[in-house]
């Protein structure tokens, strides 16, 4: 059972490696991805999507009395 653990861990690291190499070695192709005109559309759907999800799975005003100030604290952090 641990040798799958370490294995998936090992896998999942191998992503996000490959990602960071592919992104620094190709930087002109990404640079192109993230300056161009559909970064401030991006930015403005991330925006939108953040407002709802955040009230929605931050709800102090609806925790019980002992998680309020957890809720809160994550929700201004």
């Amino acid at each position: 059972m641990v040798h799958y653990f370490l294995a998936s861990r090992l896998l999942l690291a191998i992503l996000f490696l490959q990602s960071g190499w592919h992104k620094i070695f190709d930087f002109e192709k990404n640079a192109q991805i993230m300056a161009g005109w559909y970064a401030r559309w991006a930015a403005l759907a991330l925006f939108c999507w953040m407002i709802p999800v955040t009230l929605l799975f931050h709800a102090f005003w609806a925790a019980e009395p002992a998680q309020i100030f957890n809720q809160t604290n994550h929700l201004v952090s």
